[in-house]
């Protein structure tokens, strides 16, 4: 009796999933053919150092349409129950999913906020629970169907209310702000420059398109030689400190990089010296700040040792192949023969291959087992495991503005439901 309980249950809370999503698929279909647009009160400033549109309408149409009509989304609605079993009750906000959302990030005396502008259908709900989206010091509030909320560390309720009071204007309609299928608008302005880049889902890939202004030159020199792209490639000579202590921390040297062309295919996880060392499994050809020898470039990594003829370096149980290309360009990785091509122009930027490489991780068992455990590792597993493969592509127009296109392309036929499996499977784990 019992388990036929728990199956009626079952039975009952899919029917009720499948008819709430049902009817959201028939309001978003009653909904394209509406002509009058909601009105808006609040807006970004226009000095907003971030500024994310998000308008879901075409995405969320074509899930809701794959799943019901195609019957492409069996899956999707399995995950979706089990998340909201394991999540139990939710809160509503009171807000409209049909219409976009703005997030943003500005400064108001001196002082960094970050807001989201929404349009909301309950005021009750939105006035109940909308500062619950920010953990600390946060201000709420809302005219017609037009909510916002505001978020500072050290501003007061006070000056939170006057900073939305500057936002508010009479009354503006609000229509679609980004073309068909493009789920994402954004544009930035920060210290290291401005971008503006729209990001669409057309069937199986995400597509990112647009342009980045840097405030500076960030290439040193030319990147002399690149290595053929395979296993995940990144070429770049566009070179921050973030990236540049992040090459530094996988390398294990601290001198200071202008370019670098990598083919990577994981790490090895070793124990070297009675202490726990990681080596990546890749190629690079490194194009340093100033002239570095092989002799300077290899003394900066710790347990590194040449073998008899120095065109080896030993590291734990790999041995890397090492050669001088240029006065400050050297190749250094596990590829014997590796194909290299000379380049002679300001490259920008490179990232194609597959995502498997990222979270291919040999050695210790036990510390593979306590790095798959967290959420980090989950999600990037899950992401590479739908993935298909992506290129990522910033060509130099001139020394600060680059223009930029990016495709990720998924296994399954519908790019949307793909990240959507992606998201729910690493909630659910």
């Amino acid at each position: 009796m019992k388990k036929f309980f728990n199956v009626t249950v079952s039975l009952l809370s899919g029917i009720v999933l499948l008819l709430i999503l049902w009817g959201l698929y028939i309001s978003l279909f009653l909904y394209s053919f509406q002509s009058k647009a909601p009105k808006q009160h609040y807006f970004a400033p226009n000095d907003a150092e971030i500024v994310l549109e998000f308008d879901g309408r075409d995405v969320l149409f074509n899930f809701l349409n794959n799943t019901f009509v195609k019957g492409k989304g069996n899956e999707i609605v399995h995950l979706l129950k089990k998340v909201s079993k394991e999540e139990g009750k939710q809160k509503d906000f009171g807000i409209n999913w049909l219409q976009p959302i703005t997030y943003f990030k500005t400064t108001y005396k001196s002082q960094e906020v970050q807001g989201i502008i929404v349009q909301i259908i309950n005021p009750i709900s939105w006035s109940d629970n909308s500062l619950q989206f920010f953990n600390k010091n946060s201000f709420s509030t809302h005219t017609d169907n037009s909510g916002i909320i505001v978020q500072s560390e050290h501003l007061s309720q006070k000056e939170l209310k006057s900073f939305t009071y500057s936002l508010y204007q009479k009354e503006i309609t609000f229509g679609k702000k980004v073309a068909d299928n493009h789920i994402i608008h954004f544009k930035s302005n920060v210290k290291m420059g401005k971008s503006n880049l729209d990001i669409a889902i057309n069937d199986t890939s995400i597509v990112s398109t647009g342009q980045i202004i840097l405030n500076k030159d960030y290439t040193t020199d030319y990147i002399q030689f690149k290595l053929t792209p395979s296993d995940f490639h990144i070429t770049t000579d566009i070179v921050t400190k973030e990236i540049n202590d992040t090459l530094q921390n996988l390398i294990g040297t601290n001198l200071t990089l202008g370019g670098v062309s990598m083919n990577y295919r994981g790490v090895l996880v070793d124990n070297i010296n009675n202490k726990m060392a990681i080596i990546p499994d890749a190629d690079f050809v490194l194009t340093f700040k100033d002239a570095t020898t092989i002799d300077q470039f290899v003394e900066t990594i710790p347990n590194a040792a040449f073998n008899i003829e120095k065109d080896k370096v030993i590291i734990g149980k790999r041995i890397f192949y090492i050669k001088q290309l240029t006065a400050n360009s050297i190749y250094f990785g596990k590829t014997a023969n590796a194909e290299l091509h000379p380049n002679h122009v300001h490259f920008g930027v490179l990232i194609k291959g597959s995502l498997a490489s990222l979270v291919a991780i040999d050695g210790s068992k036990l510390v593979q087992a306590l790095i798959k455990m967290s959420s980090p590792y989950k999600l990037a597993s899950e992401l590479s495991n739908e993935v298909k493969s992506c290129v990522i592509e910033m060509n130099s127009v001139d020394s600060i503005t680059y223009s930029l296109k990016s495709t990720i392309r998924f296994k399954g036929e519908d790019a949307s439901l793909s990240i959507l499996k992606v998201l729910l499977t690493a909630s659910i784990e």
